[in-house]
């Protein structure tokens, strides 16, 4: 009886950490995503663009809001993450800017020192791999240097 008590104890414990696991990974990714972000590279089907073309572009995260500043044009809005499908997946809503209301779907990855999303521009469905192919754009971003 004992033995069955302290399986149960056992199941029980590894079970909760099953679930919880889910929102450890939504927190990890969320708190590597705070702070400032400089675009570096853009990748098309015709091509990647760096350098010069991308420069000044810069997005700055805080909780589950940011803010993108691109060429001077300023867009702000809220996203979601899910870390537990592969790819990762990010829903992106612009509250204010050329874009407010609308959303994209995104794949993404993220680390310290790196941030790369995979989207179809004007709110298409998600991109299944990250390929600059069928209309799909990667973006490259790396962490702002303090």
């Amino acid at each position: 009886m004992k033995n069955a008590i302290l399986f149960v104890g056992i199941a029980l414990l590894l079970g909760a950490d099953k679930a919880d696991k889910p929102a450890n990974d939504v927190k990890k990714d969320l708190d590597l995503f705070q702070g400032t972000w400089i675009v570096v590279s853009l990748e098309t089907e015709g091509g990647k663009v760096e350098g010069d073309a991308v420069k000044g572009s810069k997005l700055t995260v805080k909780g589950n809001d940011f803010t993108f500043d691109s060429m001077g044009v300023i867009y702000k809005g809220t996203f979601k993450i899910d870390p537990a499908k592969k790819p990762k997946e990010m829903d992106i809503t612009f509250t204010e800017g050329p874009e407010k209301g609308k959303s994209e779907q995104v794949l993404y990855e993220v680390d310290a020192d790196t941030y790369k999303l995979c989207l179809k521009p004007g709110g298409g469905e998600r991109p299944k791999a990250f390929k600059a192919t069928d209309g799909c754009i990667i973006e490259v971003l790396k962490r702002e240097k303090k």
